[in-house]
């Protein structure tokens, strides 16, 4: 089997213009939050090279890698502050494993004893 390296580069992204509907960059669908649907939104329309690109999270006129991390790095709700740290995301249930990615919480089921 072979042995595969992965190198990830440093991006910086510009927006221009109106490049969302939302309150925030990378909110496509204007709901208040970068979640599925937008990330749904720049994966449908993945490829697309035109100002009426509706994955165009960037505002650069194409559906691309760009748009995909500005999702990705913009999860959650927009204008809070989010968690900084996984004890900022305890929710006090031994059955969950807290954590604090990109200013978001997310808990994870722990199969401990007591746990369903």
């Amino acid at each position: 089997m072979k042995n595969l390296k992965f190198a990830l580069a440093c991006t910086t992204l510009a927006l221009t213009g109106s490049a969302f509907a939302g309150t925030c960059p990378g909110d496509l669908d204007g709901d208040g939050n970068v979640s599925v649907p937008d990330l749904m939104i720049v994966l449908n329309d993945w490829g697309c090279a035109s100002k009426a690109c509706a994955g165009d999270a960037t505002g650069d006129s194409l559906t691309d890698p760009n748009d995909l991390i500005l999702i990705l790095t913009s999860w959650g709700a927009c204008g809070s502050a989010g968690c900084t740290s996984n004890a900022d995301c305890d929710d006090g249930d031994a059955c969950t494993i807290d954590f604090c990615i990109n200013g978001t919480c997310f808990h994870f089921p722990f199969p401990g004893p007591g746990c369903n």
